[in-house]
């Protein structure tokens, strides 16, 4: 069979018996889509053993860990793969002869093995989780409201509410991009007229 592809574009190849044996026409749309990707990596790959995770299929195919698990439930029943699961929630595929039922063997000279990678994203996301967890811990020693946003390691907006958790008063000064509680902490670089001790307020009289 000549291939109407050659030098027109980049291609990967599906077996014939796919469609041929009618397994296409009884497949689900999921299974299709699961069946797609995975002979997509096994050529880019050279491998016949693909190691994905849920996640990684969604991205390619679209498809949400209900429909994946139900696709390659009806490949396996159909004889086209096999898969067993690993940690971290890991799926090893491996892909079968669609005639005889046997696994397909692994290229000459290659393992044939593609072996799970978590996705830059996926580091992307730690750090973004990581970045918010220590703005939300900084809003809580603040004592900023909750829903205030800023980068670490800035400046705060001269708007943003400030109180001391320990006298309670909201006069501040900034060192290094942190507010300093200027009856608590004096700024030692103020001037003798600056570092007065602050009138108390009348709650602290006990009026």
């Amino acid at each position: 069979m000549g291939n109407v592809l050659t030098d027109q574009c980049r291609f990967f190849t599906i077996p014939q018996e796919f469609v041929e044996s009618g397994r296409l026409r009884d497949c689900s749309p999921s299974a299709v889509k699961l069946y797609t990707v995975l002979y997509y990596f096994a050529q880019k790959h050279s491998a016949v053993r693909l190691e994905f995770s849920n996640a990684q299929l969604k991205a390619h195919a679209g498809l949400d860990t209900k429909s994946i698990s139900s696709a390659r439930d009806q490949l396996r029943t159909l004889g086209q793969i096999t898969f067993q699961k690993g940690s971290m929630g890991v799926y090893t595929y491996v892909l079968l002869n669609p005639i005889t039922g046997t696994e397909l063997p692994a290229p000459q000279g290659r393992t044939g093995i593609k072996r799970y990678q978590s996705s830059p994203k996926a580091h992307r996301d730690t750090r973004i989780t990581d970045t918010r967890a220590k703005e939300h811990l900084k809003v809580r020693l603040e004592g900023l409201p909750a829903g205030t946003t800023h980068d670490i390691g800035e400046e705060e907006p001269s708007s943003a509410a400030f109180r001391c958790f320990s006298c309670k008063r909201s006069e501040f000064w900034m060192r290094g991009g942190e507010r300093i509680c200027a009856r608590c902490h004096p700024d030692p670089k103020a001037s003798t007229f600056q570092r007065q001790p602050l009138i108390p307020s009348a709650s602290e009289l006990g009026f």
